[in-house]
C-alpha cells in the first residue's frame, strides 16, 4: 500500500492498467489458487514448480535487458534514453533525477491509451483481466504475491518499461494478498499473524524507500537485478 501510494502521488502509476489487472487477480487469487494449492500441491511439487517458474522468468528478464532487445521496443528505448538524459542533467545541477508522469488519454472496455514521459503506450483491458486471473491463481497457490510473474508479463507481453511495470505489479501483489488471505482464512488455514505483522512492518518501510531508489537505477540494471534474484531463488 505504501509503495503504490508513493507511485500514485508521483503520477507514475498507470491506474487503468492496474485496475484491470487487479479485477482479474482478485478472482484468481480468491476462487482458484487456494483451492488448488490446498488439495493438489504437496511441498515436493511446490518447490519444484516454484523453482521452475523462477528460472524461466529469470532467463526471460535477462534476455530482455540486453541492448538488442531494448532497441526492438521503441517505447522502452525512448524511455531509457530519457532517463539517461535526466540523470546527466540532475548530476550537473546536483539534484535527484525527475521521472516522467503518466497521463491517461483514453480508458474504455476495448482500449487503454496513456503516455509516460511523452511516449505513447496502449493496453487491452480484456487481456489484462484474463492475464490477472491466471497470475492471481498461480500466485495465491504458491504464496508468492505475484510480482515475479507480473513484472515479466508487463514488460514482455505489454512491452512497458520497468518504471511502469513496478507500481502496477505492486497493485497486483496487494490484490493477491487480499484475495488469497481471505480465501485461506475461510478454508481454515489461519496465518501466523505475528510473523505476518513483522514482515508487513518491514514491507511498509521498504515501500517508502523503493520508489526513491528506483529513480536512481537505469532500466537495464533493474531488470538484471530482478533476474539475478529470481535465479538465486
Amino acid at each position: 500500500v505504501t509503495g503504490v501510494w508513493t507511485y500514485f502521488k508521483e503520477r507514475r502509476l498507470a491506474w487503468p492498467v492496474a485496475l484491470c489487472f487487479v479485477s482479474g487477480i482478485l478472482i484468481g487469487s480468491f476462487w482458484l489458487g487456494p483451492t488448488y494449492s490446498a488439495k493438489y500441491l504437496p511441498m515436493k511439487a511446490y518447490k519444484f514448480y516454484l523453482g521452475f517458474f523462477c528460472l524461466i522468468l529469470s532467463v526471460k528478464l535477462w534476455l530482455e535487458s540486453t541492448q538488442r532487445s531494448i532497441n526492438k521496443k521503441k517505447g522502452i528505448k525512448a524511455i531509457t534514453q530519457k532517463y539517461t538524459e535526466a540523470v546527466k542533467k540532475a548530476k550537473a545541477e546536483g539534484k535527484v533525477a525527475e521521472m516522467g508522469s503518466v497521463e491517461v488519454e483514453r480508458f474504455t472496455p476495448a482500449s487503454i491509451n496513456f503516455t509516460f514521459w511523452g511516449e505513447k503506450f496502449r493496453a487491452n483491458p480484456i487481456l489484462l483481466f484474463f492475464g490477472g486471473i491466471l497470475i492471481g491463481c498461480v500466485a495465491s497457490a504458491f504464496g508468492v504475491g505475484g510480482g515475479f510473474m507480473l513484472v515479466p508479463f508487463i514488460t514482455s507481453i505489454m512491452q512497458f518499461p520497468m518504471y511502469l511495470a513496478v507500481p502496477i505489479s505492486l497493485c497486483g501483489t496487494f490484490a493477491t494478498s487480499i484475495g488469497g488471505i481471505a480465501r485461506y482464512a475461510l478454508m481454515g488455514y489461519q496465518p501466523d499473524w505475528i510473523m505476518a505483522g513483522l514482515i508487513a512492518a518491514g514491507a511498509i518501510i521498504g515501500g517508502q524507500i523503493g520508489p526513491k531508489i528506483q529513480k536512481r537505477l537505469p532500466e537495464i540494471f533493474l531488470k538484471r537485478l530482478l533476474a539475478v534474484l529470481l535465479f538465486i531463488v
